[in-house]
């Protein structure tokens, strides 16, 4: 297998949107109404498409992904819905018509703006990705692969390339952003900075990471270790040397939000820490599978109670993380999940028949 680097595609957005800007503000009139390849569009026509699809990010953000339930009622068959997006997309086409090149331009550039700032609180190891039908209100998760998350002795080679020893290891992958307000976790690894054989790994990369690695010098906190990013094979390996996994959101999360890294951390067999809000559902998970313990968001001090309570008895962490793992395979396998998924393809075929 060739030892390539992943690269991180939300980075080159701003670039990409640069360049589309650039060649845009050289086009004469005549070359903005000009066909393209897409057979009856106009480049204006591909310019306001694009403009649509940023609203439709941003709007669905703004509407934190949920249809309001009292619109879901008007639609008594997957006809009337589709009916319905199709006179709302052609009223959107009728109006967009109007705005002149210029507009466009400087629309897209405002909206690029704001597209990637959401981009960048996705996080880049797993997306969450529930999917919501007209005529039903189940939420349909991501799988996990049971098989390439069997849980393995921990101390392995991630353990003696970072000089881990025998440490008690707490660890957060994922996207290091605003939108996992790492601030909390830093803040109880300076609470336990006593505490010399519990340590910190924090594996992945984002817009606050730079900050935080700031902080940790300015505040002299020596238990904290961060990695950039890893490939899957890496990152499952990081979780076998693991003894704590750390599930952190930030308090503007919306709470119906369930990371799609969640089925992958029940899935190593460890005890999981998560700064959630009391009435979300990752709290609901959690505590149904009994496989962790559950912080507000932002409690350092309640963060790091949590910490020692698995750090001095083991036990506990250890019960936990079968409890999980179990969850796991009965609600996240692939097989199972599959399922559903063709439980709900045929209701929605029943619908449109």
């Amino acid at each position: 297998m060739l030892n390539v680097k992943p690269v991180i595609v939300t980075d080159l957005f701003p670039a990409e949107r640069k360049s589309l800007l650039d060649l845009l503000q050289n086009l004469t009139n005549d070359q903005w109404f000009s066909n393209t390849i897409c057979a009856g569009w106009s480049v204006k026509d591909i310019v306001q498409h694009l403009f649509k699809d940023d609203i439709g990010i941003l709007s669905r953000k703004r509407d934190k992904f949920r249809i309001p339930s009292s619109s879901t009622k008007e639609f008594k068959s997957n006809k009337k819905f589709v009916d319905y997006i199709n006179a709302k997309n052609q009223e959107w086409v009728e109006i967009s018509k109007s705005f002149s090149p210029q507009i466009l331009l400087d629309l897209l550039d405002l909206t690029g703006k704001l597209t990637y700032d959401y981009w960048k609180t996705v996080d880049q190891y797993s997306v969450e990705a529930s999917i919501s039908w007209v005529s039903s209100d189940e939420k349909l998760p991501n799988w996990v692969d049971i098989d390439s998350s069997t849980t393995f002795d921990k101390m392995n080679y991630i353990r003696k390339n970072y000089m881990l020893g025998d440490k008690f290891v707490v660890t957060y992958g994922g996207t290091i952003g605003r939108a996992q307000h790492l601030e909390s976790v830093i803040s109880a690894a300076e609470i336990l900075k006593e505490q010399l054989d519990i340590i910190f790994l924090l594996v992945g990369d984002g817009d606050s990471k730079l900050s935080l690695q700031q902080k940790v010098v300015k505040n002299n906190v020596s238990n904290i270790v961060f990695l950039p990013f890893q490939p899957k094979e890496q990152y499952i390996d990081i979780l076998n040397a693991t003894d704590v996994c750390l599930l952190p959101l930030s308090k503007d999360t919306p709470i119906q939000t369930v990371p799609g890294k969640l089925p992958q951390l029940m899935a190593s067999g460890r005890p999981i820490i998560a700064c959630v809000s009391s009435h979300g559902d990752v709290k609901n998970i959690i505590e149904n599978a009994e496989c962790g313990y559950c912080v507000e968001p932002g409690d350092s001090n309640g963060l790091a109670l949590s910490i020692l309570k698995l750090y001095g008895d083991r036990s506990i962490g250890k019960k936990m993380g079968e409890n999980g793992r179990v969850y796991a395979e009965k609600e996240y396998s692939r097989s199972v999940c599959t399922k559903k998924y063709e439980e709900v393809l045929k209701l929605s075929i029943t619908l449109i028949k």
